[in-house]
């Protein structure tokens, strides 16, 4: 029986706790064509993929480090993409980096997108000492996660873990 392919296959570690992330991260940004969604918390548009100079990689790098909240994306101790860094204000989380590999479509295909959005928000939602909320400065359709509440707002969506309710 082949093992389906998903999201749960993808870990996002932080590299403060896994210093060796840094370094493979920064290899990744020079060495493979990579897409940000979000750069300096805002949505790039229009979206272009690229090749960071290793200067580039550096300087990126160490504006992640002094932000509060990063995480790498890893399968089996590779790093994949996407790759996330958000600041924490009194309502929750917010995203300010989100990179991942080139996608055709850009911001018309919405499946990758949404993927691409899951994987990082789940990772947020679910660990430790985890979020309420996050903002993801990004507007686009809402849509439905297990578990996760998932809306349009004005600064673009919101997700937020669903509390499940029990009798008693």
């Amino acid at each position: 029986m082949q093992k389906k392919q998903g999201l749960s296959m993808l870990f996002p570690k932080n590299p403060k706790v896994i210093p060796g992330l840094w370094e493979s991260v920064k290899s990744q940004m020079i060495r493979n064509k990579m897409l940000f969604l979000i750069r300096d918390g805002m949505p790039c548009y229009p979206l272009e993929s690229g090749i960071m100079s290793e200067t580039e990689a550096e300087a990126w790098i160490e504006k992640l480090k002094k932000l509060p909240v990063v995480r790498f994306s890893s399968n089996r101790g590779i790093t994949m993409s996407p790759h996330f860094a958000c600041n924490l204000d009194d309502s929750g989380i917010r995203m300010v980096e989100l990179v991942t590999f080139p996608f055709d479509g850009g911001w018309e295909n919405l499946a990758e997108l949404q993927k691409t959005l899951s994987i990082s928000t789940l990772a947020l939602l679910y660990e430790k000492n985890a979020a309420k909320d996050i903002v993801i400065p990004i507007h686009l359709p809402s849509w439905s996660m297990d578990g996760i509440n998932v809306q349009e707002v004005q600064d673009g969506l919101l997700f937020r873990k669903v509390m499940m309710q029990t009798n008693g």
